[in-house]
């Protein structure tokens, strides 16, 4: 059908949410074959963000879905920045355009370090649906901060039958 496969980029997999930060080089070496592949095929690759943690303040919420809040904006933007440059070092000319909230969660006092920090940024891709667990739910069209929502219909590769049904 002529869909271009999106894959999305996190440099690491630690809690980590206060400086410095450096990437797992574990990760470059295993996702380079991804990605080359990806981008051989046309694919994008989108921004993840340094690890799992989602973008959020909020350390009630961050603790109801056992993740750790961020202590401040500046901490937020620092690792995206990390995160871009590291990316960049593998692949100079490749630009992040679009950003994939990790768990689908990103709170509103985020969306600002992200977008001046990695300021490419021109789609978001979040949940189309809420899952139970959902910070940034999304409806398709034009967002006048950033650009594009382009939300997800799928996650993962668990194709339940509400799964086929929320697709269809």
């Amino acid at each position: 059908f002529g869909l271009k496969f999106t894959g999305s980029f996190v440099a690491g997999y630690s809690d980590q949410v206060t400086a410095p930060f450096v990437a797992d080089e574990e990760i470059r070496i295993s996702t380079m074959s991804l990605v080359n592949d990806l981008l051989a095929d046309g694919g994008e690759v989108a921004l993840h963000g340094f690890n799992h943690q989602p973008l959020s303040l909020n350390q009630l919420r961050m603790q109801e879905y056992g993740y750790i809040a961020w202590p401040d904006q500046n901490q937020i933007a620092a690792a995206l920045r990390q995160t871009s440059a590291f990316f960049n070092n593998m692949y100079p000319k490749y630009t992040f355009f679009s950003y994939v909230p990790p768990s689908d969660l990103l709170e509103p006092e985020a969306l600002l370090p992200l977008l001046e920090s990695v300021p490419s940024i021109k789609v978001i891709s979040s949940a189309y649906y809420d899952n139970g667990n959902s910070a940034f739910i999304q409806e398709f069209g034009l967002d006048g901060r950033y650009g594009v929502a382009l939300p997800k219909v799928t996650s993962g590769a668990f194709l339940t039958d509400e799964v086929r049904f929320l697709i269809a």
